[in-house]
């Protein structure tokens, strides 16, 4: 069974204020929170949901840094970077 959490544990969960989580759920980029009880304005999120999303930003971090480490291994070298590199400022100076 699905645990439910409350707004101060999904916010200490992702790092995210009240406004941002609001805003994502309205934007569609947020898991949805649920009614807690019918006729009241009390909800909470499911669980499951927050963890995957949580997860789903870590892949996204994950791809966008595979990506990239792909640019600069196939970027040309930069002779200022080669330059500090080997300790030549002189050379990382000039340009």
């Amino acid at each position: 069974m699905a645990r439910l959490l409350r707004l101060p544990e999904v916010m200490t969960r992702v790092g995210l204020r009240r406004t941002q989580i609001y805003d994502g759920m309205r934007k569609g980029l947020f898991p949805l929170s649920v009614p807690v009880l019918e006729g009241r304005s009390i909800v909470a999120w499911v669980e499951d949901e927050i963890d995957a999303y949580v997860e789903s930003r870590r892949r996204a971090r994950d791809h966008k840094l595979k990506e990239e480490a792909a640019k600069a291994k196939a970027a040309p070298d930069d002779p200022r970077k080669t330059a500090l590199a080997a300790g030549c400022k002189e050379t990382a100076e000039i340009g």
